[in-house]
């Protein structure tokens, strides 16, 4: 799954608990801290080399190469989603 497509599903999700459909401030809450994470876990693009570009995770990278996105953190979000 792409960054772009985790945020929609987890707005759409939050879109969902506040039209009502779930009816708990603290599941909204869970929602929203989800989102939280993702846009701390959100890719960049780390130019390697002139011919090379990898996508990187901009939390787990922390300024030196190495966690690819998506991350250990990406990849138990969408587990749980699906």
């Amino acid at each position: 799954m792409t960054y772009e497509e985790l945020t929609a599903v987890l707005d759409d999700y939050a879109v969902g608990l506040s039209n009502g459909f779930v009816h708990k401030n603290s599941v909204f809450g869970v929602a929203k801290a989800l989102r939280a994470v993702v846009e701390l876990h959100k890719p960049f693009m780390f130019h390697d080399s002139p011919e090379k570009t990898t996508s990187v995770c901009r939390h787990c990278q922390l300024g030196v190469v190495g966690d690819v996105y998506p991350c250990e953190t990406i990849y138990a979000i969408e587990k749980e989603l699906q």
